[in-house]
């Protein structure tokens, strides 16, 4: 993301292919993936879909090579990622002065960053960034005062944590 006109572009395919990392294929973020999307279907689906799902979405990870990373590589180019994403917002209230789509984007990222359990030493780190933190409680008072979204994510994946909390 270093170069300032080249971050929207690198943010959806870079940042966000991590990130469903994160969810798909970690062991630790699947279980939660698999109940909030696949939890609804009656039990014969329930164990023979998300397999199929996951495998493919692991072959287009791989194909498209950040499926080829060890989890160690995710994590550090994760980091990198969101120190880029956090310089490149700056001290300024969205990513280019104005509300674009590219803060629905952002957002999007970084509001199921901080309400997943999966890809946790991703979302400490988010979290110590003030400016993304500050970033997201203005998003939502902004267009999402009262969304139940994040409420709904939080009975899925534990308790809730504000980034506040994950931070400490």
């Amino acid at each position: 993301l270093g170069h300032r006109p080249h971050a929207p572009h690198q943010f959806d395919r870079q940042v966000v292919q991590e990130f469903e990392l994160g969810r798909w294929i970690d062991d630790a973020g699947w279980p939660h993936t698999k109940a909030a999307i696949f939890g609804f279907l009656p039990p014969p689906l329930r164990w023979v879909v998300p397999p199929l799902v996951r495998r493919k979405v692991r072959g287009y990870l791989h194909a498209q090579g950040t499926g080829r990373h060890s989890q160690a590589e995710i994590e550090a180019l994760g980091r990198a990622d969101l120190d880029a994403l956090a310089a490149f917002l700056g001290d300024q209230p969205f990513f280019f002065g104005e509300p674009s789509s590219f803060d629905a984007s952002a957002y999007g990222f970084l509001v199921n960053l901080f309400a997943s359990p999966a890809m946790p030493g991703l979302k400490r780190h988010a979290a110590n960034h003030g400016n993304l933190v500050a970033y997201c409680e203005r998003m939502r008072a902004r267009y999402w005062p009262e969304s139940p979204v994040l409420d709904a994510v939080a009975r899925l994946s534990g308790p809730a944590q504000t980034p506040a909390e994950i931070a400490a």
